[in-house]
């Protein structure tokens, strides 16, 4: 069974305590998802540092775990985050800057191809070491796509990474988060688009 405890939440970089993931292993746990999060990978425009992740793929995998990589979250270097956003985020503690999409067409298909290319990026770097990648993470919730959700848009960009990431590995699995009971219409939309 599998858990989403997000092992990179409380295993600092390059740590030697594993007592968590020890944790997990002897209660049998044999999946664990985690942000695998666009904008600390690709932390350059173009420049893609895999180091953070690399060590939480090792020490799951050791423990015979396997890692769920969620492929999303959005990438200031894409965008133009309004002004207000910014405000927002240096009085406050959320993640909604790293989280904001725009409505705009033109902006999203920028974003989108840079998505692509993120994806495509990640599952050839983790071939043959992950074989599931979830594309996003809830994006029918308002603080994960900000400031409002938008079922098409989503589909877009699930389309896009699908495509790159198959591209990329034609034997990963790919799981989209964006079926949701919470919201029935955002649910039809999606798969209407």
């Amino acid at each position: 069974f599998g858990v989403a405890v997000h092992p990179g939440h409380y295993i600092p970089t390059n740590s030697t305590d594993t007592r968590g993931l020890d944790a997990l292993n002897e209660l049998g746990v044999s999946m664990v998802r985690e942000d695998f999060s666009w904008g600390r990978i690709e932390n350059s425009k173009g420049s893609y540092d895999f180091t953070y992740y690399d060590n939480i793929v090792k020490l799951t995998s050791s423990r015979n775990i396997t890692p769920i990589a969620i492929l999303g979250y959005g990438n200031a270097h894409y965008i133009n985050i309004p002004q207000e956003i910014i405000d927002f985020n240096k009085n406050t503690s959320n993640r909604w800057k790293h989280n904001y999409m725009p409505s705009n067409q033109i902006e999203f298909d920028i974003l989108k191809k840079a998505y692509g290319d993120y994806v495509y990026t990640t599952v050839l770097h983790y071939k043959g070491k992950i074989k599931y990648f979830e594309l996003y993470n809830e994006p029918y919730v308002q603080s994960f796509w900000y400031p409002s959700p938008n079922a098409v848009h989503f589909t877009e960009l699930l389309k896009e990474g699908y495509t790159r990431a198959k591209q990329a590995n034609p034997n990963v699995i790919i799981i989209n988060n964006g079926a949701s009971s919470w919201d029935l219409s955002y649910l039809e939309t999606t798969y209407q688009y």
